[in-house]
């Protein structure tokens, strides 16, 4: 007797905890669900693709690089291809690169994709990444026909984060907002490489530091 209930105990027992495993492994499945990245590809192109990609929650870099770089990579018509046919004089992003030293960064980007755009010059914006509030700091690239066009800016605290982007525009308005970098101003910065075409002017002496950011 004593032993046919010790079977039936250990039966309850095991039953129990195959249950719960079970349960465990559902609600495991549910949360892994809940976490993926839902993101499908749309915005005037890559860039645009990434940035609104990156802003969703659980929808991390190279997922992002994935889903706006398949269409691509299959050789199919990407979401942005057919705006591009109507967008008009509609100027496209760029896309930016910094380097950074103590208390300064370079801010550099190509253009020969913008040449088919009448432009006017590119505008340049620059915040503390988690002190807004504080204001803005922007300034104009002067030449215009740059090819490489690259801005040293100064006297910045390297012991803050800082968050730079890049418009072009021209004389229908501003166009398209580049790619937004956080980097903090340490290390060396690289040599510079201008281009022996299009030599970097100095752009407006004076630039317009500070403005309300509201």
């Amino acid at each position: 007797m004593n032993n046919v209930l010790s079977v039936v105990i250990i039966l309850v027992l095991v039953s129990l905890i195959v249950l719960v495993l079970r349960n465990s492994g559902e609600k495991s499945q549910e949360t892994f669900k809940a976490k993926v990245c839902d993101f499908e590809a749309t915005g005037i192109n890559k860039i645009d693709c990434l940035n609104k990609c990156k802003s969703n929650q659980n929808c991390y870099h190279y997922l992002c690089e994935e889903e706006c770089g398949k269409c691509e990579k299959n050789n199919v018509e990407c979401p942005w291809d057919k705006l591009n046919e109507t967008s008009g004089d509609k100027i496209e992003p760029i896309e930016i690169k910094v380097d950074t030293s103590e208390g300064s960064v370079k801010i550099s980007f190509e253009t020969l994709r913008l040449k088919k755009y009448e432009i006017d010059g590119y505008l340049y914006q620059l915040y503390k990444t988690n002190r807004k509030s504080d204001g803005i700091i922007m300034g104009v690239f002067a030449n215009k026909n740059c090819i490489t066009c690259e801005k040293v800016l100064t006297g910045l605290d390297p012991n803050e984060t800082y968050t730079v982007s890049v418009k072009p525009f021209n004389k229908k308005g501003i166009g398209e907002e580049s790619n937004k970098i956080n980097f903090v101003p340490i290390g060396k910065l690289s040599v510079y490489d201008f281009n022996i075409n299009t030599p970097i002017e100095d752009l407006f002496e004076n630039e317009y530091k500070f403005c309300d950011s509201n």
